[in-house]
């Protein structure tokens, strides 16, 4: 059986071998533990919040227990089709992903990050597979750069004695989430950045794709895992 490995595992591949890692356990780690960290978490839960919300003006969106309070201007647009997968076989390998949204032959990803490195973007391998893979011409990162939310008030909360309604702190103006202060981001920057088709792109593709079955295989890994 073919085996199947996700973008992000080639990507993880890539780092690796351009020294990342000397650890070849930190590859497989990345490639097969699946356990959800904090990271991936928080990820998801602002994923959720904007496809939840609808056209209007917005200072905080939640989901999944998370609370994201905006003191960035940004606008959002969301296309019609979203969280789609598709995989392509690259010979002996068969490569998946799954876009945030696409329009046409636009892909949209949205990143959440601690802080803004575009070169990681860009350089990277992501954009390149998923170009490929959905045959699109346009990859668009939005990178929402965050941090934990830390609230300093005394103020009544609307949560333990109903003083007042919302999510606004009445005096001070600031988000009031002493509930779970870890759960909390203050999203305080927006970068959209974009990477295009090339000529090359199928073939450089194809390579890494059997760079990485060749070593996989040689050390007895089955994608079947990695995908799952």
């Amino acid at each position: 059986m073919t085996p199947i490995y996700r973008v992000s595992n080639l990507a993880a591949y890539s780092r690796w071998k351009d020294g990342e890692s000397d650890d070849v356990g930190w590859l497989y780690n990345q490639i097969f533990d699946n356990q959800t960290t904090d990271a991936m978490s928080k990820g998801t839960a602002f994923h959720s919040a904007l496809e939840k919300a609808a056209t209007g003006n917005y200072s905080t969106v939640s989901a999944n227990g998370y609370t994201f309070a905006f003191t960035c201007d940004a606008e959002i647009v969301l296309p019609k089709t979203r969280e789609i997968r598709m995989s392509k076989d690259y010979g002996g390998i068969i490569v998946s992903g799954q876009c945030d949204g696409i329009a046409g032959r636009v892909i949209d990803d949205h990143k959440t990050s601690h802080q803004f490195d575009a070169e990681d973007h860009l350089e990277g391998w992501q954009h390149k597979f998923y170009l490929d893979i959905f045959d699109a011409d346009v990859f668009r990162w939005h990178v929402w750069v965050m941090n934990e939310l830390k609230v300093e008030c005394n103020c009544p909360s609307p949560f333990d004695k109903g003083d007042y309604s919302g999510d606004f702190c009445p005096l001070h103006g600031l988000p009031e989430y002493r509930r779970d202060p870890a759960k909390a981001y203050n999203v305080r920057e927006y970068h959209l950045l974009k990477q295009y088709r090339y000529p090359e792109l199928e073939g450089d593709c194809r390579g890494l794709a059997h760079e990485f079955r060749d070593f996989a295989t040689a050390r007895g890994w089955n994608g079947s895992r990695a995908a799952a």
